[in-house]
């Protein structure tokens, strides 16, 4: 074997060995900064308890780029929800420009939030407990200095999520088990295609004591066109799915900046058997739902549009009618039979007291 090539093995052998080197020891040489970067920042914006067990630093993960890993997070509320706890993840995953990190910056191309429990709640005195970032009027923000932290994300996931929302002065109620939910899109950009992928396997919305959805197993499946300069969130699909349910839905939903909300939503069904609408009862669907016998077809369409605010909603209208429906168990002589709906639940306004249904 020539010099030369010796050499060559050599310097190789040397590249490689620096390379390992620099795998092994960058989480030693990053945690400790990252570990009091993120407890710093933690404390200095949050009126909460806040904790973590430990922050794990990977180049092997996600090489060439840096991988953190925040474990066990818990943010308890203090008083007026003191004991409760308003989120807590097993773990936080983010991926990071490595070079941008060696420098002190701190961009986030990639976020999983892994079993998440999340409990946002609202007492009767109209007291959210999410509302736990310090009140500081005096602290002046230098905004031309840079952030140490930047998202630039091109995916983020959500794992395994259990989330409660309960507001004791309104009365409402939504709770959502066993959420799987992906999204991916190039965030640098003003306009750009976030494809979105959810799964709920159980979805429950209480409204004045009345359960409109119990359990109901959910997929919505939508690519959204986001234009951020105007915080507009346009959207056309067909795969969303309650229960036996499948709807198609198109709109927008615009998020101005210090404005209320505004929304167009459009949607109906692309299938038209019965069966579908009995899904979502939820005594039926949670028993033996697909020997169940029916017949009869079903229609449902209707919008949401407009603007909401406080103290009003955006006008409405839901067309039902199900024509010469019925459902037979197997097991059981006799079959309900002759239901035939029609009903229309109309508000042009948004008052409440201008809704009409008709039935």
């Amino acid at each position: 074997m020539g010099k030369g090539i010796k050499r060559t093995f050599l310097v190789l052998g040397i590249v490689f060995g620096l390379l390992l080197a620099t795998l092994i020891l960058a989480p030693f040489l990053f945690k400790d900064k990252i570990m009091a970067l993120v407890k710093t920042e933690l404390n200095k914006q949050l009126n909460a308890v806040t904790d973590f067990s430990d922050v794990d630093i990977s180049l092997i993960r996600s090489f060439p780029q840096l991988s953190v890993s925040v474990r066990d997070l818990s943010i308890a509320n203090l008083a007026p929800f003191e004991g409760d706890t308003l989120v807590s993840a097993r773990s936080i995953d983010l991926t990071l420009d490595l070079m941008k990190a060696i420098n002190g910056e701190y961009d986030i191309r990639k976020i999983a939030v892994v079993r998440p429990r999340i409990h946002a709640l609202v007492n009767a005195a109209g007291e959210a407990n999410w509302n736990i970032t310090h009140a500081d009027t005096t602290t002046t923000i230098d905004t031309s200095a840079p952030a140490p932290f930047a998202l630039k994300l091109q995916k983020y996931s959500i794992e395994d999520a259990y989330i409660l929302y309960h507001d004791a002065k309104s009365g409402m109620m939504a709770e959502l088990r066993d959420l799987d939910h992906s999204g991916s899109g190039d965030f640098s950009r003003d306009l750009f295609t976030l494809r979105t992928k959810t799964r709920i396997e159980a979805l429950t919305f209480i409204y004045g004591k009345v359960p409109y959805q119990n359990r109901v197993k959910t997929i919505l499946n939508i690519n959204l066109d986001v234009d951020t300069k105007s915080n507009r969130y346009t959207f056309n699909t067909e795969d969303i799915q309650l229960n036996g349910l499948k709807l198609s839905t198109e709109g927008f939903v615009q998020l101005p900046t210090g404005g209320d909300p505004d929304m167009y939503i459009k949607f109906s069904t692309p299938s038209n058997d019965f069966k579908d609408i009995l899904s979502l009862v939820p005594g039926i669907y949670q028993n033996n739902f697909s020997d169940i016998k029916t017949t009869g077809k079903l229609a449902l369409n209707g919008y949401v549009k407009g603007v909401m605010r406080e103290n009003k909603t955006p006008s409405y209208q839901v067309n039902l009618s199900i024509d010469n429906g019925s459902f037979r168990y197997p097991d059981l002589p006799q079959a309900v039979t002759d239901i035939q709906i029609k009903l229309q639940a109309h508000n042009p306004d948004g008052v409440t007291d201008h809704t009409v249904i008709n039935l």
